[in-house]
């Protein structure tokens, strides 16, 4: 029986060995990479995060550029535009002072063919920068005002 229990504790010994000796050799070493493994995605996940809200942020930033420069350029093409109606308005103004002027003109010489009509109904050539009665002045200068205010109401500045 002496002998019977010395082969259970040697056995029992080499069972115990070969299960540490598997535990530290093959056990811990994968349970330890495993542990790593995961930190390190955890470190990468992190760090593509990261990279995701800069990028959004350029992005972000680019986008808010852009419509920047788009809604810049609307408003130089609503001012522009508020400017090439202000000339054309003035212009049809002062063709239309020189219109009235030839009626006037016109309607002397029918009711008075012999009278100096030059002198008293004058007709001026025809200028786009003419001066104009104060009242269609100040209208085409308060009509241009109303635009160019609606222009920065709609695009800012």
């Amino acid at each position: 029986m002496k002998k019977y229990l010395i082969s259970v504790g040697i056995i029992s010994i080499v069972l115990i060995t070969a299960f540490i000796g598997y535990y530290f050799l093959y056990s811990l070493p994968g349970y330890n990479a495993q542990k790593l493994k995961i930190e390190e995605d955890k470190q990468l996940f992190e760090e593509e995060k990261q990279f995701q809200i800069i990028k959004d942020k350029e992005t972000e930033a680019a986008i808010n550029n852009l419509k920047e420069s788009v809604r810049s350029s609307q408003l130089d093409d609503c001012l522009e535009d508020a400017e090439t109606n202000y000339s054309s308005n003035w212009a049809k103004a002062c063709q239309s002072v020189i219109d009235k002027q030839t009626e006037d003109f016109l309607m002397c010489k029918k009711k008075w063919p012999d009278s100096n009509c030059e002198l008293s109904n004058p007709i001026n050539k025809y200028k786009e920068d003419c001066s104009l009665p104060t009242h269609n002045a100040d209208n085409i200068n308060d009509y241009k005002e109303t635009a160019k205010n609606d222009c920065y109401k709609r695009f800012g500045n």
